[in-house]
């Protein structure tokens, strides 16, 4: 999965369309929860202007993960799209570069470093099965999207009490 610069190079600032169908195994999402259901589908269009390597596209797949709320497993669907630009410094000076831009070197760029970083970071923090999960009894632990449970919760925290006292009065 790379870009050599020299194809870009011929098509002086045009874009040139690449297309890539990633298995499950070869992306891994260490730590985050979430595993590859299908393979992902990514279409990336680049262009290469100056020292500047601009790139947009699409990242579509589906991604199995547990609800935060209920623990249940899901299939949760991922359809991204990105725009980036990265800088080859090249041999030039400091002083033409721009430090807020990213960086690459050589004559072709990796996709697969930056493929997995996108994924990553359109992860969401709480997956929720659906938005009007109910999640689990705090007494007994029953998925309360399938049964409903006879516990009795009680509204307030023993710990918070007296707090609720006061507001009482």
């Amino acid at each position: 999965m790379k870009i050599y610069l020299d194809d870009l190079k011929k098509l002086q600032g045009d874009f040139l369309n690449y297309s890539y169908r990633v298995n499950p195994k070869d992306i891994n999402l260490e730590n985050t929860g979430f595993y590859l259901k299908c393979p992902a589908i990514f279409n990336v269009e680049a262009s290469y202007q100056g020292r500047e390597l601009f790139l947009k596209g699409t990242i579509k797949t589906q991604l199995r993960t547990a609800c935060s709320r209920c623990v249940s497993e899901f299939v949760f669907p991922l359809d991204i799209e990105f725009h980036d630009k990265f800088q080859n410094p090249g041999k030039s000076d400091d002083e033409d570069l721009d430090f807020d831009e990213n960086f690459f070197q050589g004559e072709s760029f990796n996709l697969r470093a930056l493929l997995k970083e996108i994924l990553i970071i359109s992860l969401p923090l709480k997956p929720l099965c659906s938005s009007n999960c109910l999640g689990l009894c705090p007494v007994c632990g029953l998925n309360l999207n399938l049964e409903e449970c006879k516990c009795e919760v009680s509204g307030v925290d023993p710990r918070l009490e007296d707090l609720k006292n006061f507001f009482e009065k």
